[in-house]
């Protein structure tokens, strides 16, 4: 993980001293400060020292540092190897689906990627992670591709990360309302039909995301399902290469 430091400030800074603070330090007039972080290895050893700071964390730079008016340098902030990373893929629904009639036209959905991993030291990691943008690099024959990026929050540790770094291409999600019923002027009841599409050349497992709305109850369901909150529910299907599944439950939604 690396600091972006970009100098606009009109000033040239000799042999000064480089603190970062990460958290959300209240301000009158709130300035923004952006840290990038990267999942690149290179050589260099970090730079900064962490410490606990009044209620945030302080990282100093072990050295001093001079940079110019309108120069940017890239300072190594933390390293870690073999770090534990899951992939997973999924689909997202709204809210506003449940609450009034779709149509049986049949909408196309992204399939989108995500990478998590643990924030501690059974992981190589175990320290206070400040906000900025994660970039993810896969080797191919011996170089490092960019496959995509995304901004995460502060992170302390033994926390959860997960970022977003784009879109299935493989992978084709549709979903249609085939039933939709006013039981009364505050009950809905619809039908749901979701189609996960694998034209991977190996087995997927997708989990699709349900966030509902009001008093809800799901009255028939053709997969398990988990309830993740009070307003969200996760089906995980596994899909076999090159087939698909189709997932059809039937909500009814107090207003």
């Amino acid at each position: 993980a690396w600091v972006s430091l970009d100098n606009k400030s009109g000033a040239t800074y000799k042999n000064a001293r480089l603190k970062l603070i990460a958290g959300k330090v209240h301000r009158v007039e709130e300035t923004r400060g952006d840290y990038l972080m990267k999942s690149l290895e290179v050589a260099g050893a970090p730079q900064f020292e962490e410490r606990g700071f009044s209620e945030y964390h302080l990282y100093e730079l072990k050295r001093q540092i001079t940079i110019k008016n309108n120069e940017t340098k890239q300072i190594s902030l933390l390293k870690a190897f073999d770090v534990n990373t899951q992939k997973e893929l999924l689909v997202y629904g709204t809210e506003s689906y449940f609450i009034e009639p779709r149509g049986e036209q049949a909408v196309k959905q992204p399939v989108s990627v995500y990478i998590k991993f643990k924030n501690s030291k059974d992981n190589n990691l175990g320290i206070p992670l400040p906000a900025g943008v994660m970039r993810v690099y896969k080797e191919e024959n011996g170089s490092l591709q960019f496959i995509g990026e995304d901004r995460i929050q502060h992170t302390p540790k033994d926390e959860e990360v997960r970022f977003k770094v784009g879109e299935a291409f493989d992978m084709v999600a549709e979903r249609v309302q085939t039933d939709y019923r006013e039981i009364t002027s505050k009950l809905r009841e619809s039908e749901w039909e979701i189609t996960i599409k694998n034209h991977k050349e190996k087995d997927v497992t997708v989990g699709i995301i349900e966030p509902l709305s009001g008093n809800w109850q799901i009255i028939k369901s053709t997969h398990p399902y988990q309830k993740i909150d009070a307003f969200t529910v996760r089906f995980e299907v596994n899909i076999p290469r090159n087939q698909e599944i189709k997932v059809i439950y039937r909500v009814r939604v107090g207003l």
